[in-house]
């Protein structure tokens, strides 16, 4: 059996390895390097052919996606838009390309304006043009055109209600591409007959382009009818705006135009890609978690579900790993909150201190954190939070009740008390979470 000081000693080691590794996996989904990657692998090869080049940008990463795309093929462009939240970084002049600051997660009235240049931008794509659009998260909310009939007021009620709710991006984004008028293959409709080219660094699980974005300039399998499904598990209709679910039932009974889906005309010049995900910075974290001497396993499907759920799960999957080495579990995804309590946090502080409870019964040391790529979790600054095997009996030393600040959705408030915040600060990258678990081999040798 180790003793006290050894298990603190550890237990600080594991908790600075966590950090330096989910530091990796944010490093291995810089968009700079993802875009050069893909403008090595050929994705802008058609540049030559096209009379003029347009630009559009938009998320999290559209800052450093805009400046690297500038860098190497500036003299091309002759016209764009960058888009980015209000926590984007604006560097440097990137002329000719405008910048406009917007709103995340539920837009104002910049995002309707972003989203209306966005537009006319595209509106002014001549079919021997080439319109490139970099996409990144965030995008749905920074581009934000109401649909006819329907106001940005009721966007933003629906918006908020589908957070509470704990709908999922796609979820979120089925409904987002029926009460819109640039998502769900809108945007490549307007630039239509032009060339398209989407560069996409993706935030949600699979990788769907018609998901990233809400999908602007590529095919929409969903419907209206999909839309109003949404709405009936996630409050049902009466939750919602009036006039949004008027339209969208309206769609359903084809009295409103659908989205342009696979095979229309409007995608007959487009190509989509997708350059970057999850996956990148969950093998920067195995390679960095190996270079500390771990045995390293990534888990092979994303993370998904409630995250107070998800958080007990991870938990349980740790301390059931085998004692040979210490080892290093790699998980990666997205959950949701199903809000019910008045406190403050996100996702991944949710995911921790579920995993607190959780791993007061673990006899090993080992720790569990969960951090948001973007650096942003929930209406907090912090990133995320680290939870490990003695940090219940910490916060019980502190008269800090883990279940109670759980039930209340109150995990910020409970980290910040406690320690175990990871604060990163805005990343301008977006591939979801990432989830870093540790164990000792509780050997003191």
């Amino acid at each position: 059996m180790i003793n006290e000081r050894t298990i603190v000693s550890e237990l600080a080691r594991l908790e600075s390895d966590a950090r330096e590794i989910v530091s990796a996996a944010i490093s291995g989904a810089s968009p700079s390097v993802l875009l050069e990657r893909a403008i090595r692998e050929g994705a802008l090869a058609s540049v030559d052919q096209h009379e003029r080049v347009l630009a559009l940008a938009c998320g999290k990463a559209s800052m450093p996606m805009a400046s690297t795309l500038m860098s190497v093929i500036g003299e091309s462009v002759h016209a764009g838009l960058v888009t980015v939240p209000d926590d984007g970084a604006i560097s440097g002049s990137l002329s000719p390309l405008e910048v406009m600051v917007s709103s995340h997660p539920v837009p104002d009235d910049r995002s309707e304006a972003a989203g209306r240049r966005a537009l006319e931008l595209a509106h002014g794509v001549r079919e021997e043009d080439l319109l490139i659009v970099l996409l990144s998260g965030g995008a749905s909310a920074l581009w934000s055109v109401p649909a006819d009939g329907l106001t940005l007021e009721h966007l933003q009620q629906s918006v908020t209600t589908l957070l509470r709710s704990g709908a999922d991006i796609e979820e979120m984004n089925t409904v987002r591409k029926h009460i819109s008028a640039i998502k769900g293959g809108r945007l490549a409709a307007a630039a239509a007959p032009g060339s398209v080219v989407t560069l996409m660094i993706s935030d949600v699980a699979g990788d769907d382009p018609s998901t990233i974005g809400s999908g602007p300039t590529v095919p929409d399998s969903t419907t209206y009818a999909d839309a109003l499904h949404v709405l009936e598990r996630r409050g049902g209709r009466s939750a919602y705006p009036n006039a949004v679910v008027a339209h969208l039932d309206a769609g359903a009974r084809g009295k409103n135009e659908e989205s342009p889906g696979p095979g229309d005309d409007v995608f007959r010049s487009t190509e989509a890609r997708v350059i970057g995900s999850n996956a990148d910075a969950l093998e920067a974290a195995a390679k960095k978690a190996s270079e500390l001497e771990y045995e390293t396993v990534i888990a092979p499907r994303p993370v998904t579900g409630e995250a107070s759920d998800v958080g007990r799960r991870l938990a349980q999957q740790l301390m059931d790993t085998p004692a040979r080495r210490p080892t290093c579990l790699i998980w990666g995804g997205e959950s949701t909150v199903k809000v019910t309590g008045t406190g403050r946090g996100g996702r991944n502080q949710e995911m921790a201190l579920a995993a607190v409870i959780e791993l007061s019964g673990c006899a090993r040391p080992a720790v569990l954190l969960s951090a948001g790529t973007d650096g942003v979790d929930g209406p907090t600054d912090a990133a995320g939070a680290v939870a490990s095997s003695r940090t219940h009996m910490h916060a019980k030393r502190l008269g800090l009740d883990a279940a109670a600040f759980l039930a209340n959705n109150d995990s910020n408030s409970f980290f910040e008390a406690a320690g175990g915040l990871i604060k990163t600060g805005p990343t301008q990258t977006n591939v979801m979470d990432v989830q870093i678990g540790l164990i000792g081999t509780g050997r003191t040798d």
